[in-house]
């Protein structure tokens, strides 16, 4: 029962490290794209500027 038990815990803190793992590179993703829309609007800005110089 015991050995039971302790195979149960070992593979539910595989899971949640597997999903938390999974879920950090989804918000390191989001967080690049999100930094590359900003740059992106950056650059949009800048050039307007630029032109309006």
């Amino acid at each position: 029962l015991l050995s039971t038990r302790w195979r149960q815990r070992e593979a539910v803190v595989r899971v949640s490290r597997h999903h938390y793992r999974v879920t950090a590179a989804e918000n390191m993703e989001l967080n690049l794209f999100h930094n590359y829309s900003l740059l992106k609007l950056l650059l949009a800005i800048f050039y307007f500027l630029v032109v309006l110089l």
